[in-house]
């Protein structure tokens, strides 16, 4: 009878630790111990000791891994005499793994760094490159290799090294760092647009952080399993373990099933040519003024953009060019692909002009109204199609100098180019 009750008991135990293990989600990334080797290199141990302390600084903003303190990782290393370079081999990784405790070894290098004198500018221009190797301590396997440059320019010479070797590891680095260690999470619980996901502070979350909303497929062919972006999440709240996002759009119904996938980076660069029609006074005479532009910046899809633009127009005899800065902001009306766009633009205008057997050029301040609809193509990964409404307030281009900056006002246009119109651009990200 003790032994049918033993049997019941330890049946009981394993249905539990079944159910147990079946109903917690797998969250697919978790805090991993990482150890940052001492620097190698030909230089002063205030530049290797720099460079060390800044992938540290680097590891800990991640917010994703347990950083042993270089003083316990050395005092450890000094224990059993272990000499090591950046470049390791898989049993030095693993054996040193082995008595740190740490999962990753990060090991760098700094592999240049020199200033000289700029006898025009009167300055130190100084130029530096690092470079990292990780590895997994438990298979001694390389996972990467990441390099940096940076460059500088100071008026005293140690302060131009110190700025060009930070210049090294710049967000452009640290992005290369953490598309290795990309969090993936399972989903907890949706609430229409709302979906609560394991992963918070432990593992380096932040509020307006992005995330692919994937879902698993089958190819009917191969039968092999892929991932497919259906949506994209932002984070709005964030706890100790677990966060909470909302849906930027989706494509298909998101369940328990679908898996997220960290982005590393909101933004991401543009492009765009944009040519606008707006009203134009020459010597009191109204018409339209065609122009052509180009403008370069930052834009996180789906939320606001920033740009330096450029534009060209000719008119009456005289050249037109402007530069300014403008700022967009986009609120959904079909969210993943249709959005209403409000914003403005503002800068200098300058007129060019040849009269009197003189070449003249005139200078003036604008601002816009920019009023608008945006749509992507095939949402965050493709082209953008805008139309905006302008509404322009510009000083007028009349008085005119020559290149003695002597004042010929008679001989040049009456420019006047505030008024309304119409812009459409057509704009590419990186």
């Amino acid at each position: 009878m003790a032994i049918k009750s033993k049997i019941g008991v330890f049946f009981l135990v394993l249905c539990f630790l079944f159910i147990v293990f079946e109903i917690i989600p797998e969250n697919q990334v978790s805090a991993q111990k990482a150890g940052v080797l001492a620097f190698e290199g030909r230089y002063h141990s205030r530049y290797l000791d720099f460079s060390r302390e800044k992938i540290l600084d680097i590891l800990i903003d991640i917010g994703r891994f347990e950083v042993m303190l270089p003083r316990e990782m050395d005092r450890v290393l000094d224990r059993y005499r272990i000499r090591y370079y950046s470049r390791l081999e898989r049993e030095e990784v693993k054996r040193i793994g082995e008595i740190t405790g740490v999962d990753l070894l990060f090991a760098g290098s700094i592999e240049n760094l020199e200033a000289y004198w700029d006898s025009n500018q009167r300055r130190y221009r100084a130029e530096a490159e690092v470079t990292i190797r990780i590895y997994d301590s438990i298979t001694g396997r390389e996972l990467s290799f990441i390099s940096g440059r940076g460059s500088s320019s100071h008026g005293d010479r140690e302060s131009a090294l110190f700025q060009a070797l930070g210049n090294c590891f710049s967000s452009s680095f640290v992005n290369q760092i953490k598309k290795e260690f990309l969090l993936t999470s399972a989903i907890q619980e949706v609430d229409g647009e709302d979906i609560v996901f394991f992963g918070g502070r432990d593992l380096g979350v932040r509020k307006g952080d992005r995330f692919k909303i994937l879902e698993r497929v089958e190819d009917e062919f191969s039968g092999q399993a892929r991932y497919e972006q259906i949506g994209l999440l932002e984070v709005t709240e964030v706890g100790r373990d677990i966060s909470r996002g909302q849906a930027i759009y989706a494509k298909k119904d998101i369940t328990r099933e679908n898996v997220l996938e960290e982005i590393v980076s909101r933004s991401r660069l543009t492009l765009s040519l944009w040519y606008s029609n707006t009203g134009i006074s020459v010597d009191e005479r109204t018409g339209r003024l065609n122009v052509f532009g180009l403008k370069v910046g930052s834009e996180v899809p789906f939320s606001h953009s920033s740009n330096i633009s450029f534009g060209f127009a000719g008119v009456g005899g005289a050249f037109l060019f402007d530069v300014g800065g403008e700022h967009i902001r986009e609120f959904p009306l079909n969210p993943g692909s249709l959005y209403g766009t409000i914003g403005g633009r503002a800068g200098i205008s300058m007129g060019l002009v040849q009269a009197c057997d003189e070449f003249l050029s005139s200078a003036g301040l604008f601002i816009e109204v920019l009023p608008g609809i945006k749509y992507y193509l095939r949402q965050e990964h493709g082209m953008t199609i805008s139309i905006e409404g302008i509404g322009r307030f510009a000083t007028p281009l009349n008085r005119w100098q020559d290149l003695d900056y002597n004042y010929i006002s008679p001989c040049g246009p009456d420019l006047r180019t505030s008024g309304f119109g119409v812009r459409f651009s057509v704009g590419i990200g990186f």
